[in-house]
């Protein structure tokens, strides 16, 4: 079996160089149990091989953002002694603007056994999301603006997927069928800066509550997605003042943490952890007794980190607010 798309997309949101874009795919799949040799393994009663790849495209959600946009720059004094509105570049064009891509690799295999009781598939894919759109600092001049849209960075993703159905009783009054599904993913920002745009890192999640502690995440170019950074506690001096470790791990004062993030052999923020789960699982169980039926569904994440806020804040006993 084999199936061809092309689509053909465009979007006024792109700058006049780039609004068209084309995004194919292509899967292919091999029937394998319904091959000669395949005739005489009787447990397995359906066995497909396939494979496919796939290009997808993303738009922004803002309008305009490859236009130059005007907005109002207050009311100034003219020589004819008339105050009047002055109107001003809000945003630079950018002609070049693009689609954002995601390319996706997948291998995959859908099986049925033991007299179609047991059922599932198993997928493995690589994913490369590439032309990133974000904002970036931009010269001055040639551009009037500090800021420019534009399109730079690549994040890759590969991960596997299971899926599993058993059919463990059915009869005329009462059936019972269990399913599981399990999956793992890694996601890299592999790169966020090109020759033009310059950009190691961004931090985002700001830390609300006691502290000030700024952002909980930083995603720099070649590390994984979701990973905190911050000071290691190393608990509290004789006189109740917070310790930390710096990156020799000695335990020093707070004002003598290096909090800079520009730097990673100088910095004393260490990884503390990573928000984005590394598994997930669900278990589905579906029971039908004559016109009656119950389904039970659980599903989690597991092998991930939780910023704690709410202890942050009203488990400093200095804080003023509530204890």
């Amino acid at each position: 079996m084999a199936q061809f798309i092309l689509r053909h997309e465009g979007s006024s949101k792109f700058g006049k160089n780039n609004r068209w874009a084309n995004f194919p795919a292509v899967s292919l799949g091999w029937n394998m149990s319904q091959e000669n040799f395949m005739k005489d393994v009787k447990f397995i009663n359906y066995l497909k091989l396939r494979a496919g790849f796939g290009v997808t495209g993303n738009a922004p959600l803002s309008n305009n953002i490859s236009r130059v946009t005007l907005g109002g720059g207050g009311k100034y004094l003219f020589p004819d002694g008339n105050y009047y509105e002055t109107y001003g570049p809000n945003s630079n064009a950018n002609p070049d603007l693009k689609w954002e891509t995601k390319r996706e690799y997948n291998i995959g295999v859908d099986f049925t056994m033991f007299d179609n009781k047991l059922s599932g598939s198993i997928d493995a894919f690589k994913r490369d999301t590439k032309d990133l759109l974000d904002s970036y600092t931009s010269p001055q001049p040639p551009y009037v603006r500090d800021n420019i849209w534009t399109n730079v960075g690549t994040i890759s993703s590969k991960g596997i997927e299971l899926a599993l159905t058993y059919k463990a009783i059915t009869n005329e009054d009462f059936s019972w069928s269990t399913s599981v599904t399990a999956s793992t993913t890694r996601n890299i920002l592999e790169s966020y800066s090109n020759t033009i745009y310059k950009r190691e890192f961004f931090t985002t999640g700001p830390i609300n509550g006691a502290g000030a502690l700024g952002d909980a995440f930083t995603i720099r170019a070649g590390k994984q997605i979701g990973i905190f950074y911050g000071k290691r506690f190393a608990g509290f001096t004789p006189e109740g003042k917070w310790l930390f470790y710096n990156r020799n791990g000695e335990k020093v004062l707070n004002d003598q943490i290096n909090n800079s993030r520009d730097d990673l052999n100088a910095t004393d923020l260490a990884p503390l952890g990573n928000a984005v789960p590394k598994y997930y699982a669900s278990w589905t169980n579906n029971f039908k007794y004559k016109n009656f039926d119950l389904t039970v569904f659980l599903r989690g994440k597991f092998d991930f980190d939780i910023l704690n806020t709410t202890a942050l804040s009203y488990a400093n006993k200095t804080w003023s607010g509530n204890l």
